[in-house]
């Protein structure tokens, strides 16, 4: 039931953001950070016996937009620390060696990859931390002031941060 809200929200701090293909790649970073860290996150905390945390009670999760001259940077941040970093890498590489489709037939219910690399895709730079057990932090940068060839050619990063 947040989601619209939180839609709603995240589209009135956007409308200051210059560049509709900004905006329409923070949407889709946003999306994927909300559905992982509501969804994915507690269930995959829950296969690894971690701390079952609810949503509502101590589970929420935290989405943060900063917006500088340079970049837009989206940060969430979930109560679960359930993100498995190596596995992620391993998945995220078989979507580039095998392509989208080939990579959906994961059946083991925690993901392919896919999401992962959309919001590598829509960034310049993603930063990955986990403290196991109780914290996950993902933040996506994403440059602004460029136009689409320039945002194209911007360097990616894949970060991976100890907490």
């Amino acid at each position: 039931e947040d989601k619209p809200r939180l839609r709603q929200e995240a589209s009135k701090f956007l409308e200051q953001v210059p560049g509709v293909s900004v905006t329409e790649s923070a949407e889709a970073i946003i999306e994927e950070l909300y559905m992982n860290s509501i969804y994915d996150a507690p269930r995959e905390a829950k296969v690894f016996n971690m701390d079952p945390k609810t949503y509502g009670s101590d589970g929420d999760a935290v989405l943060e937009l900063t917006l500088s001259d340079s970049r837009l940077v989206i940060t969430c941040v979930d109560p679960y620390g359930s993100l498995d970093i190596r596995k992620c890498l391993l998945r995220m590489a078989d979507v580039y060696q095998k392509g989208v489709s080939d990579s959906i037939l994961y059946c083991d219910g925690m993901g392919a990859g896919i999401g992962l690399v959309l919001m590598f895709e829509h960034s310049s730079s993603l930063y990955l931390g986990v403290i196991p057990g109780r914290k996950t932090v993902v933040s996506a940068v994403i440059p602004v002031g460029l136009n689409n060839r320039q945002r194209a050619a911007v360097k990616k990063g894949l970060h991976l941060i100890s907490l």
